[in-house]
């Protein structure tokens, strides 16, 4: 096998790897992994003082639209969210944690974000940087490759 088949089959099998544990940990939570995903990000823009809408969450998620409102509603009705009015555009629905959404995140997103923090803490800052560029310009690179616009 060469290495660049070698190379590329280690890639594969830690990206699988770390998948899988995201995904256990939500099943584990009662959650599917988008579901999971839906409030990690909704916790991280809490932090950074932000809203986001729908919209703003199937970006993020790389999911549909009907896809992330039928997580939304399904969060709705069971308190965990609400919608507000986006002040500059009516049409806009921000999705917000309630007081029950916070209690929930700090219970299943926050040990994550602390974990990935503390394993973050093992590796230089060099590492990090060559890691995160490396990942980027692959994911680029696929897109592109598998997605392009045929002329």
């Amino acid at each position: 096998m060469n290495i660049q088949k070698q190379r590329m089959d280690r890639m594969y099998g830690a990206v699988t790897r770390i998948n899988a544990i995201y995904e256990n940990y939500a099943k584990q939570n009662g959650m599917s992994y988008l579901e999971w995903q839906m409030f990690y990000a909704l916790q991280s823009a809490k932090e950074e003082e932000i809203c986001l809408t729908q919209k703003m969450l199937c970006d993020k998620l790389k999911a549909s639209k009907s896809t992330v409102n039928s997580i939304v509603r399904k969060y709705l009705s069971e308190g965990l969210i609400e919608l507000k009015d986006k002040t500059d555009n009516k049409k806009e629905k921000l999705v917000v944690l309630t007081e029950q959404g916070k209690e929930c995140t700090n219970r299943i997103v926050l040990p994550v974000m602390n974990a990935e923090m503390g394993v973050m803490a093992q590796i230089s800052d060099e590492q990090l940087d060559v890691l995160i560029h490396a990942e980027s310009v692959f994911a680029e690179g696929l897109e592109e490759l598998l997605f392009q616009k045929k002329e």
